[in-house]
């Protein structure tokens, strides 16, 4: 029997062409209805379809099956039926959209430009805020300062942020054992100078990188939040700082003390005014948009817990050890910082002769304030995060991670608080003067404000509108 496609003989009986594969009869598959027409037809019998359209490879839906030559390899045509495939597409790579703030909804009281002015403004509020807390970082420094009747003036000299990198160490004890109790002081300062510059700088750090993926437009968040955490990144190492040299003592009204000097003083105001000024002008902004009363009430919880948090920081920066002593009908109130406080035990220790009890009263107190110290730290860490975040967002909801460190942050002052109460007691408990006692005013305030912070925290959570939730998706019916 002849081919009718390339005229090859094939036996009596064959149905398909032993060297083209198609069928004999002439007739092939229609590819639309799927019956059999004649091959040589330009049209199906049946359906009327034009055989000869041209026919487009579509990306298959279901994987190749494997072959020895791979799965895109053509597979040959068969029992005169046109076989196509089509291999897989590759995959592109599309460029990440431009992100694109959402219009402004709700209430607001602004025009839209106005609204748009005041936040600029605010912007390079909380620029100069950064900028400042950084510089004067670096001009941390304490002066001596005497007072009487609510006059004080200082003395020329002082300590600088940097005397704990050297000056610190010099001491007038040679003796090994007291020279390591002097120096105490010192490698307690040094440890929260260090960490509180690294703080700062991490704070930028963190400002450049928000500032980049603004630029970028891959972000809708302000720089407040890096801006105030850097603000409080400052107050804290100005904190860890006095917490370490600061020292205080009034007799009959007369006061002598080692406090923040002028510079010092004055990157806190310029940096809590700049801060405030661009807090303030962000709530602007943001308008009274949503039910007021919760605007109202998450608002004023974040600035209360600013507060807070800023009393805190002076309180922790006040010293470590508070002392009372009276003799005579005289009142004499003292507070140590580490220094001072590890040179009067080293002091001690040489005029009793290398007494055992000032040995072991050094080994306490060193041992409660290196918890002092990781609990001011982690103070100083986890406050700056939940204060910028709450600075940042005074109307939003607050999240678990802000809650978290809000939470933690009062924790780490509540437990600083307390050991400062245990190691004024413990100094004067070894000391043996009968005419010494303790002065806890200052470490239980410390502890109660950073508990009121807990509080505040939980109760601002609690007052605050539950997150939306999604709203349920029906599956499309195939």
């Amino acid at each position: 029997m002849k081919c009718y496609h390339c005229d090859t003989e094939n036996l009596e009986g064959a149905q398909f062409c032993k060297k083209c594969g198609r069928r004999l009869d002439g007739m092939s598959l229609c590819t639309a209805c799927g019956k059999m027409t004649p091959a040589d037809g330009e049209y199906c019998i049946y359906c009327g379809s034009n055989r000869n359209a041209p026919v487009y490879s579509m990306p298959l839906r279901f994987p190749l099956p494997e072959t020895p030559q791979g799965k895109s390899a053509a597979v040959p045509a068969a029992a005169g039926y046109p076989v196509r495939t089509a291999e897989k597409p590759k995959a592109r790579k599309e460029k990440a959209p431009e992100y694109t703030a959402p219009p402004a909804e709700g209430n607001s009281f602004l025009p839209a430009r106005a609204a748009e002015i005041v936040g600029k403004i605010s912007e390079i509020a909380a620029l100069v805020t950064a900028a400042l807390s950084l510089i004067f970082t670096f001009l941390i420094g304490a002066s001596l300062k005497v007072g009487t009747g609510g006059v004080s003036a200082g003395t020329p000299g002082g300590f600088s942020i940097f005397y704990f990198f050297g000056d610190a160490f010099q001491t007038a004890y040679t003796e090994k054992k007291s020279k390591l109790i002097a120096q105490t002081g010192a490698f307690f300062g040094t440890g929260c100078v260090v960490f509180g510059l690294l703080l700062v700088v991490l704070s930028v750090v963190f400002l450049a990188r928000r500032i980049v993926l603004i630029v970028q437009k891959k972000t809708d968040k302000g720089i407040l939040a890096p801006a105030a955490m850097t603000y409080l990144a400052y107050l804290f190492t100005v904190a860890l700082f006095l917490l370490c040299i600061g020292q205080k003592a009034e007799v009959a009204g007369v006061s002598t003390s080692v406090a923040a000097n002028v510079g010092t003083v004055a990157g806190i105001v310029l940096g809590a005014v700049a801060l405030a000024a661009a807090f303030i002008l962000s709530v602007l902004k943001q308008g009274m948009t949503g039910e007021m009363r919760d605007y109202l009430i998450r608002t004023c919880s974040s600035v209360l817990y600013a507060i807070l948090a800023f009393v805190a920081i002076g309180l922790l920066g006040s010293g470590a050890v508070f002392m009372t002593t009276e003799a005579l009908g005289i009142k004499t109130s003292t507070v140590q910082g580490f220094q001072p406080l590890f040179t009067q035990i080293a002091s001690e220790y040489v005029a009793s002769g290398s007494s055992e009890t000032y040995a072991s009263l050094y080994n306490i107190t060193a041992a409660l304030s290196a918890v002092l110290v990781v609990a001011a730290a982690a103070a100083c860490v986890t406050g700056s995060r939940a204060l910028s975040d709450l600075i940042s967002s005074p109307g939003g909801k607050l999240q678990k991670r802000t809650l978290a460190f809000a939470i933690a942050a009062g924790l780490c002052l509540a437990a600083a608080g307390v050991m400062m109460a245990v190691v004024s007691l413990v100094y004067v408990g070894k000391m043996g003067n009968e005419a010494l006692s303790a002065a806890l005013g200052v470490p239980i305030g410390l502890a109660v404000i950073g508990v009121f912070m807990c509080v505040l925290a939980i109760v601002r959570k609690k007052f605050s509108l539950p997150e939306e939730e999604p709203a349920d998706v029906v599956p499309a019916l195939s």
